[in-house]
């Protein structure tokens, strides 16, 4: 993410290239230099004015804050590389401010190291200051502290993975939904194709049943008509019996003869009945 100062820094700074040219042609004028120390106080942006060495000549009330002075004036004098370890010096901010000397600005971001040592990030963008024939007067740097950007970036940042996370266990809830709804529903195909199943057999059962019923009567009425039989043919063969006997011993009355080829149809029924 790029630094964008808002348009207040815009201002201050375009107030400060047009009272810097003038520092640089009435260095004494007091009231031009109340003026700047009035437009510099109104930003919460740190602004550096330093020599091309790096030679810090100004610095606002707020820059002197965020890197934990409580005055101005302790920064007066020094150079801009007490702001950087030396290897950010080395790697980052020297090639910029060569870069700023060359094109005229340049925009970068960097971690500041406060008195005490402890350091935060800055977005810093260096602007080169000239006289109206072109001569390199110094540089200025407007100095944003982005720790609490940075937080909000990386809260957004956790957020985002939340939401996608979320996303995710969302999608795969649905997903589970789903299943668990066509499961139900073969579930419930299963259960009706079963209660169909058990329909048919209860059918056949009944059916069964009726029939064995019908084959039960049928067969008590067969074992009643085999023994009507066969107590006809023993009727029968006790009237052949005595038939024999009257043979044997003739009596004045005759009794008519069994005819042999009833007898063997009635003894045929009999036998096919048992």
């Amino acid at each position: 993410m790029c630094f964008v100062p808002g348009d207040g820094i815009i201002m201050a700074v375009r107030k400060l290239l047009k009272w810097i040219k003038t520092i640089a042609h009435h260095s004494r004028n007091e009231q031009i230099l109340q003026h700047l120390a009035m437009a510099t106080k109104q930003t919460n942006e740190g602004i550096v004015i330093c020599e091309l060495n790096g030679t810090i000549r100004f610095v606002n009330t707020a820059c002197a804050r965020m890197h934990g002075y409580e005055t101005s004036a302790e920064l007066l004098g020094k150079s801009i590389a007490g702001f950087y370890a030396a290897e950010q010096l080395k790697s980052t901010v020297a090639p910029i401010i060569e870069e700023t000397k060359n094109r005229g600005f340049a925009l970068c971001k960097a971690e500041h190291i406060r008195k005490d040592n402890t350091t935060f990030p800055s977005h810093m963008k260096i602007t080169l200051v000239t006289n109206e024939d072109g001569g390199k007067l110094g540089l200025i740097l407007l100095i944003a502290d982005i720790t609490e950007r940075n937080q909000l970036e990386e809260t957004l940042r956790q957020t985002t993975n939340q939401a996608k996370e979320l996303e995710k266990q969302i999608e795969h809830f649905q997903n589970q939904t789903q299943q668990r709804n066509q499961d139900h529903q073969d579930l419930k195909q299963q259960t009706d194709d079963l209660a169909d199943v058990n329909q048919q057999l209860q059918n056949e059962i009944t059916q069964r049943q009726q029939n064995e019923g019908t084959l039960k009567q049928q067969a008590d009425e067969l074992a009643d008509t085999k023994r009507q039989l066969q107590q006809r043919i023993k009727e029968l063969e006790q009237a052949q019996e005595s038939l024999s006997e009257s043979r044997e011993h003739p009596v004045e009355e005759e009794v008519e003869p069994l005819d042999p080829e009833q007898l063997e149809k009635l003894s045929e029924m009999a036998k096919k009945l048992t």
